[in-house]
């Protein structure tokens, strides 16, 4: 007779992050910015259903930076790159990025919104999927 509940599964913390593979993925995007008269890309811990744990194929925020925690977002600009992640984060994020390409920022005390305005001229064009940030995002 079967068991009456699926097997435990339990959290793995195997490293997943390549930290080596950061630069020339900004560069790429950096060069694809330039190629679409973009000033910058967001890129958040997301997929089309809002779901917090994702999918490898949806790991868009890992892909770029390096960070495998289950929040954050980066703002890569044409010169500039910052990592938001929440308190939980803040040791795990620096150590599986790159700190010479991205500063790492931790909210609520850093505001996206507030660093895109101080480092953007007014009028920049920011790329984005729509389908992975709220309206009011």
């Amino acid at each position: 007779m079967p068991a009456p509940f699926p097997a435990a599964k339990f959290q793995s913390f195997k490293e997943i992050s390549t930290p080596g593979k950061i630069r020339p993925r900004i560069k790429r995007l950096r060069a694809l910015l330039h190629e679409n008269d973009l000033d910058g890309f967001l890129v958040p811990h997301a997929d089309a259903h809002r779901g917090e744990s994702l999918p490898e194929s949806e790991r868009r925020l890992a892909h770029i930076s390096g960070f495998t925690g289950s929040a954050g977002q980066a703002i890569i600009t044409c010169n500039k790159a910052a990592l938001f992640v929440d308190g939980r984060y803040t040791m795990q994020a620096p150590m599986q990025t790159d700190t010479r390409i991205f500063q790492v920022l931790e909210t609520p005390e850093h505001d996206p919104g507030t660093w895109i305005r101080n480092h953007l001229e007014p009028g920049s064009r920011i790329g984005f999927d729509p389908w992975l940030h709220t309206i009011s995002q």
